[in-house]
């Protein structure tokens, strides 16, 4: 069986937690005996469009990149992997099974999730009826999960929950740790407001010592100018559109990273990189969502200074191996694969 995988990366190239997750999902299908044939989205020309302009109008109009439609004639198969949303508005073959994975609900990053704005409403009804079109939808969590069912009970026997995987055998600790870092794309408006409370809120309120005795850490894709500035200002060393082999060494001597995310969906992949680089995560509730680990150290905004100067001032802790070992066994891709690839076959195959 063949499953066309419309990819949402630019090709084959690109990193980031779009990459990794992609990755893992060709493990799973190809495990499942699905021949993957990737299409990237570099390689098909894009349009608005009058239909993105009026749907934009309908649900706000942040949210018309989610109508782009794109000139393509892929092939029939017995299966289509949709990787965003957008891809619902193409001009494809409906009647083929459709598997969607959703890296995040779109409705919860495009709006407030207590948003109860006409716009927002009709917005998250869209992205659930083009999962009621789906044979599968693929969310990063059982939180997610469980929003999705309580807006819309009868998709239950669609939605599985594929989470966020890495290959930990890829990730290595450096014995000298200098780093407190943020990493994630740089473009991407919650992790631009985690920047801008980072350098605001977080770094004014660590004492001296701990600003001399680490370097402070952003790392990522595109980077906004206002982002540029603000790092420039706050003395913070900013490290763009590096190579995946060099974001793992930022990785690697990371002796903290943190992640005061307060809005989006999905689960963040930088938290499982971290942890199977040996660094230790301080994270909003929020951000780390979806992942559930001993290893991760939860505070709020007002609580993050004090928590990050607890952890760089603190002894690494000798005890982690069994922790360690089950996050490998819920967040490694081969591990998670074998363990649960009987029930994504039955859901696949079932009518």
């Amino acid at each position: 069986m063949k499953i066309h995988f419309l990819s949402s990366l630019r090709d084959s190239t690109q990193t980031g937690g779009a990459s990794l997750r992609n990755r893992a999902l060709t493990h799973l299908y190809e495990s499942a005996g699905l021949e993957v044939l990737t299409h990237y989205v570099g390689a098909l020309p894009l349009a608005g469009g009058l239909s993105a302009i009026l749907r934009a109008r309908k649900y706000g109009f942040h949210t018309r990149t989610m109508f782009r439609t794109a000139h393509t004639s892929i092939p029939c198969g017995d299966f289509y992997h949709f990787d965003h949303l957008r891809h619902f508005s193409w001009n494809l073959n409906q009647n083929i099974p459709i598997i969607y994975n959703a890296h995040n609900l779109e409705f919860e990053n495009f709006f407030s999730r207590n948003d109860c704005s006409t716009k927002a409403l009709a917005f998250a009804e869209y992205e659930l009826d083009c999962m009621s079109k789906t044979h599968l939808t693929l969310v990063c969590s059982k939180r997610e999960r469980d929003v999705i069912i309580s807006k819309r009970p009868q998709l239950a026997p669609k939605i599985f929950v594929f989470p966020n995987l890495v290959d930990s055998n890829l990730y290595f600790s450096h014995p000298h740790k200098k780093y407190v870092s943020f990493i994630g794309t740089l473009d991407y408006l919650p992790n631009i407001e985690a920047v801008e409370l980072l350098c605001r809120e977080i770094l004014p309120a660590l004492s001296p010592s701990i600003r001399e005795k680490y370097r402070f850490l952003v790392a990522g894709k595109s980077p906004v100018p206002e982002i540029i500035t603000l790092l420039e200002q706050s003395d913070v060393t900013l490290v763009a559109n590096v190579s995946d082999a060099k974001m793992k060494e930022f990785f690697s001597q990371t002796k903290v990273l943190v992640v005061p995310i307060l809005k989006g969906s999905g689960t963040r992949l930088k938290i499982l990189e971290a942890l199977f680089s040996g660094a230790e995560v301080l994270s909003t509730p929020l951000g780390r969502e979806g992942i559930d680990s001993p290893l991760i150290t939860t505070a709020s905004v007002a609580e993050f200074a004090n928590k990050l100067e607890e952890l760089l001032a603190a002894r690494p802790d000798e005890n982690q191996a069994p922790s360690m070992s089950d996050l490998k066994q819920m967040y490694d891709t081969k591990e998670w694969v074998k363990q649960n690839l009987n029930d994504f076959v039955k859901l696949l195959t079932s009518a």
